[in-house]
């Protein structure tokens, strides 16, 4: 693999993988926004 090709393909890669990681926070945080509405009610 050339430096160029590895240059693009992590270029490409990041925004991929840091908009997985925000879809995990942001699905965890209403996940646990939801559990906290079952337990504590809506408000």
């Amino acid at each position: 693999m050339n430096i160029i090709g590895r240059f693009i393909f992590q270029g490409l890669m990041w925004p991929l993988i840091t908009l997985f990681r925000t879809g995990q926070l942001l699905a965890k945080a209403r996940l646990s926004g939801l559990f906290r509405a079952v337990i504590f009610g809506p408000y």
